[in-house]
């Protein structure tokens, strides 16, 4: 007898481990549907059974909803920006109807693409707080990207499933409205 055991009988056939503090216990690389032993992202996070599965899907729905959210404001920031910046007789944003509501801006794609490739139309700069703030704002977006992709990497069906559908939910819910080539990307880590 070497003194060595094996604890793969432990984790309930759906590979990657169990919960009862075997050493391996972890993540599993492999695509399951299991209900206990899911590691989400942190080591304390870790579903026990079908309740605390179904604990982990509303929070992961929620965060991805809240994603959206985040997503829209900190593009709707942006827009308010821009549309601060420019001259409203021609400038790249003005908005629909005399209306300046910011959630209705129309875009025209051949001044924003003058603008981003440096010819500024106007006044198109953002002062130094501003940026810092945008900058501080996409940060902190990028990082919930890749919290959500840590998230997904989990492999198991019942958290992507939750974390698809709360994105397709929060995408519904905030973003009614198109405007192209301002703040918008699609659904990529970064």
């Amino acid at each position: 007898m070497s003194g060595h055991h094996n604890h793969n009988h432990h984790d309930g056939g759906g590979g990657g481990g169990d919960t009862e503090g075997n050493s391996n216990a972890g993540m599993a690389m492999v695509w399951n549907w299991r209900t206990s032993g899911i590691y989400v992202v942190f080591d304390f996070w870790v579903t026990t059974g079908p309740f605390s599965t179904l604990v982990s899907c509303i929070a992961v729905f929620l965060l991805a909803c809240g994603y959206e959210w985040y997503r829209e404001n900190r593009s709707r920031y942006d827009r308010v920006l821009v549309h601060m910046s420019g001259d409203n007789n021609g400038g790249a944003m003005k908005p629909l109807g005399g209306d300046s509501s910011v959630g209705e801006i129309q875009v025209d794609d051949e001044s924003l693409l003058e603008s981003s490739r440096g010819k500024r139309t106007g006044n198109r700069s953002f002062t130094q707080r501003q940026q810092m703030i945008r900058a501080v704002l996409y940060a902190i977006e990028v990082f919930s990207s890749f919290m959500l992709m840590l998230i997904f990497m989990t492999y198991n069906g019942w958290i992507n499933l939750a974390l698809v559908t709360g994105a397709g939910t929060g995408f519904y819910l905030q973003r009614k409205t198109a405007v192209s080539g301002v703040g918008d990307k699609s659904a990529v880590c970064h």
